[in-house]
């Protein structure tokens, strides 16, 4: 028996969904996000529990690109999948609302310098992603967005560049912006390997206080990585700050796989016998209690 090709290593909700792999339906983290009204959501669980293919569909669900054609294709990406069987409620949300969609994942820099020259890549990357919104920008507001599209700005000017986004996308769209931070704590790792903690520390601190803490173009943020904890400096002083880990019951369903979802995957591809290798394996995860 031959099920649907797996998805090894894709990551991309869209590149999923239009190549055909096999995909355990976690849409209802959607509606559940909505339901619970968390202004910034932290989601912690360990690697290959799916957080960042869960960002992925965050992005693609809500996003509103500035273009109606790509808007009614990303909506295609959800068609069969359990949130189109939800209410007007939810489904009037599917793109509607600008998002930015930040990873915080390095490669493994040597240098403080090098790490902030990734940082601005990425920020620089998101910038273009959005550069539509300079249509409609006056001179001073174009001046900063160029200044870190073509990665020319200071230290400052890429602490407070999530935020200055957020505003020109509220002013572009008139709705507030969803932002999504994946694999915030990746950056950490990195720079206590190679002696530069404590500066990066302060830059994620920076970073998130400008974007999280009192934006008044914040509808809600979710973050993922794999440690959490509200006591962490970076997170000090974030209102309205939601940690859900691995020993949380909310959510809980929506990162790695339940019993029945590992039994229908086995299932799928005549594996079934290997069913109970696999709990073996895993019986001391919370997710197989």
């Amino acid at each position: 028996m031959r099920g649907k090709p797996l998805p090894i290593g894709i990551d991309d909700f869209k590149e999923l969904r239009d190549n055909g792999y096999y995909y355990v339906d976690k849409t209802m983290l959607i509606k559940e996000l909505i339901d619970k009204h968390g202004k910034i959501n932290l989601f912690t669980r360990p690697t290959a529990f799916g957080r960042t293919l869960n960002m992925s569909m965050l992005r693609y669900f809500f996003e509103d690109t500035g273009n109606d054609g790509e808007n009614r294709a990303y909506r295609k990406l959800f068609d069969g999948l359990r949130i189109m069987e939800e209410s007007s409620r939810y489904l009037s949300q599917c793109g509607k609302y600008p998002v930015i969609s930040l990873s915080l994942r390095l490669a493994s820099p040597y240098s403080w310098e090098l790490a902030l020259m990734m940082v601005e890549d990425k920020l620089a990357a998101e910038f273009d992603r959005h550069s539509y919104v300079l249509e409609s920008m006056d001179s001073s507001s174009k001046r900063h967005f160029q200044t870190i599209w073509e990665r020319k700005g200071g230290v400052d000017d890429y602490i407070g560049a999530v935020a200055f986004l957020s505003k020109c996308l509220e002013r572009y769209h008139h709705r507030k912006v969803i932002i999504l931070f994946d694999e915030y704590d990746v950056p950490f790792d990195k720079a206590y390997s190679h002696g530069f903690y404590r500066q990066m520390e302060d830059f994620i601190r920076a970073l998130f206080e400008a974007t999280l803490k009192d934006n008044p173009s914040l509808h809600f943020a979710v973050v993922t990585g794999c440690l959490g904890s509200a006591e962490h400096p970076i997170f000090a002083g974030l209102e309205g700050l939601r940690i859900n880990s691995i020993l949380s019951e909310d959510y809980g369903e929506y990162f790695g796989f339940t019993p029945k979802e590992t039994e229908t995957l086995f299932y799928s591809y005549g594996r079934e016998a290997a069913l109970p290798t696999a709990y073996s394996w895993y019986g001391g995860l919370s997710v197989w209690g």
